[in-house]
């Protein structure tokens, strides 16, 4: 049998019993000189749910807070500040520095403070005219990451299902609800990936949180479908909210109502296969997606008399709950995959 890729680099070590009672088994030198591990130092021992046990170097790094820096300068986009701000967030920063040589620019400072409005746990804690420091109150240990994909997703729902309901009692100010909502499903998405990236990097939280590395892919896959489909909800809503004043076909508005409950289904569905290991209804809501396609064919002969304006706005909102359904789809399939773990 041909060798893999880890057989050829993995190296192994003779476990010895001393004493009659206590096992022992030697360090790779390499490794030990790498790690800077000397005589009596102490090392961390992690036994994961697969039956690894992780051997962690330096247990007391992984409790110190790191600081992430953002240097900005005069004229920088306020676009870019958002996203090094982010990217150190979800990179498991304790604080975050943004810092100037020049005073903060007004539009950078609201870029700022906006940003760190997206972030749970993330506060201003110092501020002056050429720096801003942020620090993470989060107890990542008592955040479930389970509840907040749930919580995501009702979220998500909600906005889809209000966005439709909005179009069909003509009710704009419910659109506009969905469309705030975004704000929401946008923090919980970005919390969530912040607590799987870290657990991905650090054995002993993603422990003590329960997770598989295996799981971290795939929750992490899960949120960013969750928050995909948030975002077309909003669009949908937003689509609503252009027609406000337009007489819109009953058949358009019936079938909508039809194609878009199907692709609630679909992704409803997949999540409730995904938490119960159903697996025959995860293959059940995949099924549903082919038929989304011939009823959407059918409000073409509704569209045909409509103006153009209406014309754009009903496909656009066609194309969003497609998009969604086949978020859904994706969500189904890790749950299949999750049953053959």
């Amino acid at each position: 049998m041909m060798a893999t890729s880890i057989d050829r680099h993995m190296e192994t070590r003779r476990v010895q019993l001393i004493g009659g009672s206590t096992y022992v088994v030697s360090l790779p030198k390499k490794w030990v000189m790498e790690s800077d591990v000397k005589k009596k130092s102490e090392i961390g021992l992690v036994e994961q749910s697969s039956g690894y046990l992780v051997v962690i170097p330096k247990p007391e790094d992984l409790e110190h807070q790191v600081e992430g820096v953002v240097k900005v300068r005069n004229g920088d986009d306020k676009k870019y500040i958002s996203r090094s701000i982010i990217a150190r967030y979800l990179n498991g920063c304790d604080v975050i520095r943004i810092i100037s040589k020049d005073r903060l620019e007004v539009a950078q400072i609201e870029e700022i403070k906006s940003t760190t409005r997206k972030l749970i746990g993330l506060e201003t804690i110092e501020e002056n005219s050429n720096e801003i420091s942020l620090h993470s109150l989060l107890n990542l240990e008592e955040l479930e990451i389970l509840k907040g994909i749930k919580r995501a997703h009702a979220i998500a729902s909600s906005m889809q299902s209000d966005a439709i309901k909005a179009l069909e009692q003509g009710d704009p100010e419910l659109a506009r609800s969905a469309v705030q909502r975004d704000s929401d499903v946008d923090r919980l998405y970005f919390l969530t990936l912040r607590q799987l990236r870290l657990a991905c990097i650090n054995p002993d939280l993603s422990n003590r949180l329960g997770l598989a590395p295996i799981n971290c892919l795939d929750y992490e896959l899960v949120i960013k479908r969750i928050e995909h489909i948030a975002d077309h909800a909003e669009r949908m809503a937003g689509h609503v909210l252009d027609l406000a004043n337009m007489e819109v076909n009953n058949g358009i508005v019936s079938g909508l109502v039809d194609v878009n409950n199907d692709s609630l289904e679909i992704h409803k569905g997949a999540m409730d296969a995904l938490f119960t290991g159903n697996v025959e209804l995860a293959n059940e809501v995949i099924d549903l997606r082919d038929g989304i396609r011939d009823k959407r064919a059918g409000i073409g002969e509704h569209l045909a008399d409509e103006s153009v304006v209406v014309n754009i706005k009903v496909n656009a909102m066609l194309d969003s709950t497609e998009r969604i359904a086949d978020y859904g789809t994706d969500i189904a399939e890790v749950a299949i995959n999750q049953s053959q773990d």
